[in-house]
């Protein structure tokens, strides 16, 4: 058994570091990342001037709990000579990365430690604000990437440097806190209050405004940029240049191709960089990385890996495979349906979700619900378990069934307790 929770990293093939430990170490790791030079590769050692006492503190906890020998601290200078906590950084870093960095909540942890050890400040360029981050190690600027990819920061690759422009993702930067240097979060502050007229999730709104217009060519209705910008909210100056391609024109000429804003271009490309889904276009669930995202009119709901395995409990699956995501994506359907009725609403889900901004936070069998709706019209048409059902598919037949026949068997006790003679 290890020693130290360090020491697991080293000799485990998996993170096993509890909650907290798990969020100081991705926090170590970003400030590690930035201080990756020759020597630090060779001699296992960190230095770094760091002149915010909070920043300070934030080390010397992260040490503490982790079980490592307390940083030298000396005017503001950070040492790190640790041998087992360095070989930890260093090796979850190179090789374990997604293992130690898996989800959002260590995500911020690690752009936090990343910034809070970093030069890099936002700078006015014309009339946007910028970070300039430089990473000469294509494999670590691709870690930053990655990371703050899945966080909604979509950064412009300019060979060996990134840059985070524009308002949204400097209103996602502010909102996630992920720079916490006070003189740095006051010039976003002001930047976004001088632009609190633009949309911040434009990226979603394009795609949306683009289904629309497709759908209504498709059926060959005509396409109004006027009514489309009522009801996004935006001005139809905004609107018309992402849908001219769709817009029929009376000669014969080639459509001019949608004028896409800049974030949609950077996202696009940052898609085409690590070859994954546009989950803005999916129609169906649509995995990527940890998070299953599920499209359900125009909105896009986050299913988090924690609520997966919320799910497995639930149901009594030992993988979340498209099964459960084609049937967590019709329970939502339902669920969103019965709130749109109000107090008409007659239950049409088994679950109920509590979600905000669109993210999934929990989920639940529904007060009075056995589960025993049957999610699969294959299973209702007659067949007890017909060949074509996958394994999936029988386990959670299997569960409903026996949390049925469970709540039938209460049902029927609670009806002759009733019945008793007072």
């Amino acid at each position: 058994m290890s020693s130290s929770p360090l020491e697991s990293i080293l000799t485990e093939d998996q993170n096993i570091l509890g909650e907290r430990e798990r969020e100081d170490f991705a926090y170590l790791l970003g400030m590690f990342s930035r201080n990756k030079s020759s020597s630090i590769r060779q001699n296992l050692r960190f230095e770094r001037v760091v002149s915010r006492e909070d920043v300070l503190n934030r080390i010397r906890s992260a040490a503490k709990r982790l079980g490592t020998h307390p940083p030298r601290i000396r005017e503001n200078k950070v040492r790190i000579y640790d041998q087992t906590l360095m070989r930890a950084l260093h090796t979850a870093f190179e090789k374990q990365f997604m293992s130690y960095v898996p989800d959002d909540a260590n995500r911020i942890s690690f752009m936090r430690g990343f910034f809070d050890c970093s030069n890099a400040e936002p700078s006015q360029n014309g009339n946007t604000l910028s970070y300039r981050l430089t990473c000469i190690n294509a494999n670590d600027l691709n870690k930053i990437l990655l990371t703050l990819f899945e966080l909604g920061v979509y950064p412009l690759v300019r060979g060996s440097m990134a840059e985070i422009s524009g308002f949204p993702n400097m209103y996602q930067v502010h909102a996630l806190n992920l720079d916490q240097d006070p003189d740095n979060q006051e010039v976003i502050r002001r930047f976004l209050k001088e632009n609190d007229l633009k949309e911040p999730h434009i990226l979603q709104t394009y795609y949306n405004v683009r289904k629309r217009a497709i759908s209504a060519s498709r059926v060959r209705e005509p396409i109004s940029s006027v009514s489309l910008a009522q009801e996004f909210g935006l001005h139809r100056g905004t609107i018309y240049p992402w849908i001219e391609d769709l817009v029929p024109t009376s000669d014969s000429t080639a459509p001019t191709p949608p004028k896409r804003p800049h974030i949609v271009r950077v996202y696009e490309a940052l898609l085409e960089y690590f070859k994954l889904p546009n989950v803005y276009l999916a129609e169906y669930p649509t995995c990527r990385n940890e998070k299953i995202f599920i499209p359900i009119n125009n909105n896009l709901y986050l299913v988090p890996f924690s609520q997966q395995q919320r799910y497995m409990e639930l149901y009594d699956v030992p993988h979340f495979d498209e099964d459960c995501a084609n049937h967590l994506q019709e329970e939502l359907g339902y669920f969103l349906d019965d709130l749109s009725l109000g107090s008409k609403r007659k239950y049409r889900s088994d679950l109920e979700f509590t979600i905000e901004n669109q993210v999934i936070l929990d989920l639940k069998f529904r007060s009075g619900s056995s589960g025993a709706r049957c999610w699969n019209h294959k299973i209702a048409k007659g067949s007890d378990f017909p060949e074509e059902l996958s394994a999936t598919e029988l386990r959670i037949a299997a569960r409903i069934a026996a949390k049925e026949a469970e709540d039938a068997k209460d049902d029927a006790f609670f009806k002759t307790y009733s019945k008793r003679p007072k």
